[in-house]
């Protein structure tokens, strides 16, 4: 995590933790630093998500919820430690209610709870499980993980989980129940999805259960005017031998290009783009090439924003910048317009007004710099750099500066492929968190 500060200030910061300053005054940046966390945290944060998120999350709780999807009841119970402590809600003491189009029923923290041992705790599993007779999707997902002791990888975690269906209950209604609860688990390793009776204890704070006649939200898709032909489908599509299957193939960007009051959608996608102009009504019309704009780019990339301050929303489509001619169509700036080389291949994009001189500036995120790179936070080289970040200074006029280097925003090269702006540490100043979640274990 990073902090930008572009005023002079005192500096009280501790050990491996470091703030940048710039000075406007004196015209030279002092020698880029950076808030982020030590290495050893960050490992640690790393281990965490891994365990936590991936090793519990998506390779053991799925044998769980596959356990309940085919009522395997003794499996199930394999799950829960002999001496395991749990809860449920009371069903009949739900708060209730009913309306012209479904009925409700709800549960929080201060509601009753049986408490129940292992045997117990798996029959109002059952007893859940029996009130959708046709389930069409469940789900049992982490929600929050952690070490109980910090530091404590090989002992007990805690943490809460979200057990959800969906469905036909025994009316024939359509019918969702979601039931959240704080739990402890016996302890997370790489052998977990493979052992039993590691969940300790589970108490429920949160449920929510609804039924209905019908369907409460219906695809209009093709009553609005838009559509997907054109668009690729990423399951369908023939990759040729060897090539990636993406992961992102595009994008929607809503905006008000016209301030008319209406909201169009800008549509990116590696086959091409569509803009469509909304009409106030529900209904949009293709306008791309009526804007401006060409329906073969081919970039996923996007981003709307103000960039010249005019109040019309710009867009960078790809490597390229489109000035918004005050709402009558959009315009592709020249070389000696717009002079930055935007990135081919990177993660994203994303906007901040880092100086708080009132112009929106740009950052590049997860540019590649060496394909096949993993770039793990301890790397011992250069050259395991996988990624780097770039930030552009808004001079104005669509001129900009690289301050990449004088802000120390360049990041860890760890992969990242996505940053978020924020005060982090109530200065009234910018700061940003990267995420990635290809790096080196």
């Amino acid at each position: 995590m990073t902090g930008c500060n572009t005023e002079q200030q005192e500096s009280d910061t501790q050990p491996g933790q470091e703030v940048i300053t710039t000075s406007h005054q004196s015209g030279e940046a002092d020698a880029p630093a950076t808030l982020a966390i030590p290495e050893e945290d960050a490992k640690y944060l790393q281990d965490v998500e891994h365990f936590g998120g991936f090793v519990l999350g998506d390779r053991a709780f799925p044998k769980i919820n596959k356990a309940i999807q085919d009522q395997d009841w003794d499996a199930v119970s394999a799950f829960f430690a002999p001496d395991f402590e749990g809860q449920m809600f009371h069903w009949e003491e739900a708060t209730s209610g009913s309306f012209e189009f479904a009925s409700f029923k709800s549960w929080n923290a201060e509601s009753n709870k049986a408490k129940l041992n292992r045997s117990q705790f798996v029959e109002a599993l059952r007893e859940v499980r029996q009130r959708f007779p046709e389930l069409e999707r469940s789900g049992f997902k982490v929600m929050q993980m952690r070490p109980e002791t910090h530091g404590k990888l090989d002992q007990p975690w805690v943490g809460s989980f979200k057990l959800s269906m969906a469905g036909k209950n025994t009316a024939g209604e359509i019918a969702f129940l979601t039931l959240k609860f704080n739990c402890r688990i016996a302890s997370i390793s790489e052998e977990t999805p493979d052992a039993s009776e590691y969940i300790l204890s589970c108490h429920p704070y949160e449920g929510k259960y609804g039924a209905t006649d019908d369907f409460l939200m219906a695809d209009i898709t093709r009553e609005t005017g838009m559509t997907n032909l054109g668009l690729r489908d990423n399951w369908k599509h023939d990759y040729a031998a060897g090539q990636k299957r993406p992961f992102v193939t595009g994008g929607i960007f809503a905006n008000d290009f016209n301030q008319d009051g209406n909201t169009d959608f800008l549509l990116t996608d590696l086959d091409g783009l569509f803009f469509y102009v909304g009409d106030g009504t529900g209904k949009f019309k293709d306008q791309t090439m009526e804007v401006g704009l060409r329906r073969f780019i081919k970039e996923p990339v996007a981003v709307v924003a103000d960039f010249n301050n005019d109040t019309y929303e710009d867009l960078i489509i790809g490597q390229s910048i489109y000035v918004n001619e005050q709402g009558e169509k959009f315009r592709k700036l020249t070389e000696d317009e717009f002079s930055v080389t935007l990135a081919k291949r990177l993660g994203s994009i994303t906007l901040v007004d880092y100086d708080k001189d009132g112009l929106l500036d740009i950052m590049e995120v997860g540019i590649i710099v060496k394909a096949g790179a993993h770039g793990w936070i301890n790397r011992q080289t250069e050259s395991q750099r996988a990624t780097e970040n770039r930030l552009w200074r808004n001079l104005g006029d669509f001129k900009f500066e690289d301050v990449t280097e004088s802000t120390g925003t360049i990041g860890l090269g760890t992969g990242a492929f996505s940053a978020v702006w924020f005060d982090a540490n109530g200065d009234n100043w910018p700061d940003y968190m990267t995420a990635c979640d290809d790096c080196l274990r």
